[in-house]
């Protein structure tokens, strides 16, 4: 009577399976369970807030744009099903880390680079013809290797794909490869911001600019929150041979709040622009050889066109010594920067 083959090793991370014999992981597949289902808590309401705010600046436009905030907000809300849907797949309550959640963690991973890509290609659009091939082409790129390596990712779910780019192992390849996409993208966005803000300054004084500080903080915001995430991969992928069996199993929490963190860094980023925090409204001060004004800025709109920011300003000048009299203007200061 022959023997039963005996199973192939295992190359991922963490056991697929959990089993009596192993009560400490058991409690971190818990911890990491709670945790993901506050994540999920964070998520759904962070959807709700950003639908209720697209509903509020929708009020008063036209048709097209109320049409472009259902898209929107749909689109949004189809996000997070995907995250809902990998909750909903009861294999897991079995395996702490199936091919089902690397399904989603690539597709999250994806749309949330594709966001920041957007990003960054609409900030550039008003750059010389060169400097804007020598971008593009460098900015496909980058897109291609985390195409590339999400594909093989997904691979590994085909029938005869197996060894050692089992599920776990390409998550790390693919996660680090995302480090390096995601903090190379957001250096750019960063840097065309500070470029905006600089020239501006030049034009309205040191005193402006504070809008500009704050779109910053919005993007590093959201980058750190996968970048971090990312990180944390990364050094469980490079980590010691031999570690000890506890820093595997505590590798299990990274695991299951990879998928939410790629979800939360965009929407948040949608809802605090839907919230208006991008620009609020600010003071700037200048002087000049004996009399200061000061202007209040109550309104600032950015479009981005092909030829360089347009920038609308609605101000109020009021020159110290005259209480009584204010002066109050709608320019429309357009400052193009063709062939920079």
């Amino acid at each position: 009577m022959s023997s039963a083959p005996k199973p192939e090793p295992s190359h991922h991370v963490v056991p697929h399976t959990i089993s009596g014999e192993q009560p400490f992981l058991a409690e971190i597949w818990l911890v990491a369970v709670v945790l993901s289902s506050i994540a999920y808590g964070i998520e759904i309401t962070l959807a709700i807030m950003t639908i209720n705010a697209l509903a509020k600046k929708s009020t008063g436009r036209h048709t097209s744009a109320r049409l472009r905030t259902v898209l929107i907000t749909i689109i949004a809300f189809l996000y997070n099903i995907v995250a809902k849907l990998k909750g909903a797949t009861f294999q897991i309550l079995a395996q702490p880390f199936s091919d089902m959640e690397l399904i989603f963690v690539i597709l999250a991973t994806w749309c949330s680079y594709g966001l920041l890509i957007w990003r960054c290609t609409v900030l550039y659009q008003g750059i010389s013809l060169p400097k804007r091939i020598v971008f593009l082409v460098f900015v496909s790129l980058l897109a291609c290797v985390s195409l590339g390596f999400g594909f093989m990712g997904l691979l590994t779910m085909v029938p005869g794909v197996s060894g050692k780019w089992s599920g776990t192992n390409i998550l790390t390849v693919f996660e680090t490869v995302s480090f390096f996409v995601n903090g190379a993208i957001s250096c750019l966005i960063i840097f065309r911001i500070l470029y905006h803000q600089w020239r501006l300054r030049k034009v309205f004084g040191k005193g402006y600019g504070t809008e500009y500080t704050r779109i910053i903080v919005i993007s590093i915001e959201s980058s750190l929150m996968t970048l971090i995430w990312d990180g944390l991969i990364m050094i469980l992928a490079f980590r010691l041979e031999g570690s000890s069996k506890t820093v595997e199993d505590l590798s299990l929490i990274i695991l299951k709040l990879l998928l939410h963190f790629n979800i939360i860094a965009p929407i948040l980023i949608i809802y605090r622009v839907a919230q208006g925090r991008a620009v609020s409204t600010g003071a700037s001060v200048w002087s000049s050889p004996g009399k200061t004004t000061r202007m209040k800025i109550a309104k600032i709109r950015v479009p981005t066109l092909n030829d360089g920011p347009t920038f609308n300003v609605r101000a109020t000048l009021q020159h110290p010594g005259s209480p009584g009299s204010m002066e109050s203007f709608e320019p429309n200061s357009q400052i193009h920067e063709r062939g920079q």
